[in-house]
């Protein structure tokens, strides 16, 4: 369990390095200002102000965040191209495998270690596509929602000797399509299925030689089978080179009549793509440098202006308080390299939302992270009169969170999306509501950590206000923890 920040100490672990003190030299003018974008180099030292000791002092003015939003999309594609060369094998391994990368649906790919490749789109991208994984020395298939897999190890069988008999479980498997099936499986092969002798598991070691059939379910996207062979593994960054052929793509699954994904991404075949060992170590250093520059701008990007400090500027210096914004889930998806601008943990200030988190949909709804809760929201009352004693507050703070062990499943099930869990006093108590400028709510979220803990790991309870609402959708948010 991640050790919890200090409230003061906050908001910098969020928003990074370009920021300005409240009081600055910044002219507290309109909310929605509006500016050309200028290009970051040309910004000077007076433009990005730092002061290390201020609590909730983070901000980024407009012209520094528009001139980032402008330059993003540039770093964006040459760390593509960078990484393109990080993650080509090279030439020795595509000529040996010339015969394999003559036949259909077949392909040669090198997978890093805590890194991520989809056979179904052939990329290296988890946003759009993760049939496999790659850490700390085994692989495994199933990561999001109620997407899952299985994965069986055949030894040195080579990937033109696969028989039927170890081919037949694998391709007859039928996916279910109804969500308490795929979580019930999802289980299963997590803990592993024996049919006739071959364990069938979400994850097995990796190891070099050793061949392994991989069934994959993304509901909405892709459900394939694929043979692969690990040919060798990197010294340098234990990365794995993958011969592979793909023997089954199934229609798209559709989770209990949800819709396909509307995805038009397209993967640049990199099929015949191989780079020397000095060059991809060149990229490797390119790629890290990109990555530190891109942290920066998301971190100026997901800042609030300076106005927003200053209007808040009272709030902001009462004990157990905060303010970040929040990204719509489209913009966040198609701008960030880590599209998690659209949620916030307040347990860290991070954006990774391991613990728990509020997701601002592009419907415009609150919703929780990864953790079980109850959000309920006080309309237009002003934040700083929220406390334990305000109608609606009362039943989140004497709720009881389920054990975990006894009765978290069934919460989580009545706990479902768009569903009213509870109505007490005239307020209801759901896990997604409307976000609306200017209302304030209150959360109670719960998180379990510990597989042998029984109660929570963390509980808050948080209230929240919508403040401002900018000219790219995004949220701007106070908030304090009321217990």
């Amino acid at each position: 369990m991640k050790t919890k920040l200090s409230l003061k100490n906050l908001a910098w672990a969020t928003f990074g390095t370009s920021i300005c003190v409240v009081g600055c030299t910044s002219s507290p003018t309109p909310a929605t200002p509006t500016s050309t974008a200028t290009p970051v180099s040309s910004l000077n030292q007076n433009d990005l102000i730092t002061a290390p000791d201020a609590p909730n002092s983070y901000s980024a003015d407009t012209k520094a965040r528009d001139a980032v939003v402008s330059e993003y999309p540039t770093l964006l594609k040459r760390l593509s191209q960078a990484r393109n060369k990080v993650w080509a094998p090279s030439l020795d391994d595509l000529q040996s495998q010339k015969t394999l990368l003559s036949e259909k649906d077949t392909g040669v790919a090198r997978i890093l270690d805590g890194g991520y490749y989809s056979f179904a789109n052939l990329t290296h991208d988890y946003q759009h596509g993760a049939d496999l994984r790659l850490e700390n020395g085994s692989f495994g298939v199933g990561f999001a929602g109620a997407d899952y897999g299985f994965l069986t190890d055949i030894g040195s069988t080579s990937l033109d000797s696969l028989s039927p008999d170890l081919l037949n479980f694998s391709l007859n498997y039928v996916t279910p399509l109804k969500d308490s099936d795929a979580r019930h499986e999802y289980q299963v092969f997590s803990d592993g299925k024996t049919v006739d002798g071959q364990t069938y598991k979400s994850y097995f070691p990796a190891a070099v030689g050793h061949t392994y059939i991989l069934k994959s379910i993304s509901y909405g996207s892709s459900d394939v089978v694929v043979a692969f062979q690990v040919t060798r593994e990197e010294d340098s960054d234990q990365s794995m080179i993958l011969a592979w052929k793909l023997l089954k793509r199934g229609s798209v699954p559709l989770l209990d009549g949800n819709q396909p994904s509307t995805s038009t991404f397209v993967a640049e075949d990199l099929s015949s793509s191989s780079v020397s060992e000095s060059d991809r170590e060149k990229a490797k250093q390119h790629e890290a440098d990109l990555i530190d520059q891109l942290d920066s701008s998301e971190k100026t990007i997901l800042a609030p202006l300076p106005e927003d400090l200053a209007a808040n500027k009272d709030f902001l210096n009462s004990p157990n308080s905060g303010i970040f914004r929040l990204l719509p889930n489209k913009n966040a998806a198609t701008l960030l390299l880590n599209p998690n601008g659209n949620s916030y943990c307040l347990q860290d200030g991070s954006r990774s939302c391991n613990d728990f988190g509020f997701d601002y949909f592009s419907e415009n709804k609150f919703a929780l992270g990864n953790s079980t809760g109850l959000i309920t929201g006080l309309q237009t009352t002003p934040l700083e009169q929220v406390s334990l004693d305000t109608d609606g507050v009362s039943y989140l703070s004497n709720y009881v969170p389920p054990h975990r062990n006894s009765s978290l499943e069934h919460a989580q099930g009545v706990f479902a999306p768009r569903m009213p869990k509870a109505s007490s006093s005239g307020h209801d108590y759901v896990d997604h509501i409307d976000a609306k400028n200017g209302y304030t709510y209150v959360l109670r979220s719960f998180t379990y950590n510990d597989e042998n803990s029984s109660k929570p790991d963390s509980d808050e309870l948080v209230a929240f206000q919508v403040v401002r609402k900018d000219t790219d959708g995004s949220l701007i948010i106070i908030y304090k923890y009321l217990k």
